[in-house]
C-alpha cells in the first residue's frame, strides 16, 4: 500500500519533478501508428480442365512471371513488383499493404490464363494463398481442304 503522501500534496509534486527530470534526460517521442503488412503466395499451375482449381495431377509451372498489377491494367509495368516461379511453381510477395491487391501473370505464346483478373483481399499481418492457373491453348486445326486454285491454302481455326 502506498503512503498517502505519494498520492496527493508533496507526493504528487515529487512525481511531477521526477517525470520532468526524466523528460529532460531522456526525451521520448510518441510513436506513430504502426501498420502490419501482408503477404500473398501461391503456385502457378497447368490448369488442364480450365476450372482455376489445382486438381490432382495438374503440374506446377516453372519460369512463369507473376506480378502485382498496381494500376490494374492487366499488363506488367516497369514499376510493378514481379516474381518468376521456380521449379515448384511457387511465388510470394511480402510487405504489401492490407487491401485488395490485383495479381497478374504473364503467359507465354500458346497459353491463356484460367482467370482474367485475380483480386486478393489482404488483411493486416496475414498471408493470403492464391494459386494461378494457365491453360495450354490447343493448336489451330485444319477445317477445310486445300482449294484447287491454291493447293497450299488451308483455313485454320482455334479449337
Amino acid at each position: 500500500m502506498k503512503p498517502a503522501s505519494l498520492l496527493t500534496g508533496a507526493g504528487a509534486a515529487r512525481r511531477a519533478r521526477i517525470r520532468s527530470a526524466l523528460h529532460r534526460h531522456c526525451p521520448c517521442e510518441p510513436l506513430e501508428p504502426r501498420r502490419l503488412l501482408a503477404s500473398v503466395a501461391g503456385i502457378v499451375f497447368q490448369d488442364d480442365n480450365g476450372n482455376n482449381v489445382r486438381d490432382a495431377g495438374e503440374l506446377a509451372l516453372t519460369g512463369r512471371t507473376v506480378y502485382i498489377d498496381a494500376d490494374n491494367d492487366h499488363r506488367l509495368g516497369a514499376a510493378e513488383r514481379a516474381f518468376i516461379t521456380g521449379p515448384d511453381g511457387a511465388y510470394r510477395f511480402d510487405g504489401l499493404a492490407a487491401s485488395n491487391q490485383f495479381l497478374g501473370q504473364v503467359v507465354p505464346a500458346g497459353w491463356k490464363k484460367s482467370t482474367a483478373v485475380a483480386v486478393v483481399g489482404l488483411a493486416e499481418g496475414a498471408t493470403a494463398r492464391y494459386d494461378l492457373g494457365s491453360v495450354a491453348s490447343p493448336p489451330p486445326t485444319a477445317t477445310q481442304p486445300a482449294t484447287a486454285a491454291d493447293p497450299t491454302s488451308v483455313r485454320l481455326e482455334a479449337g
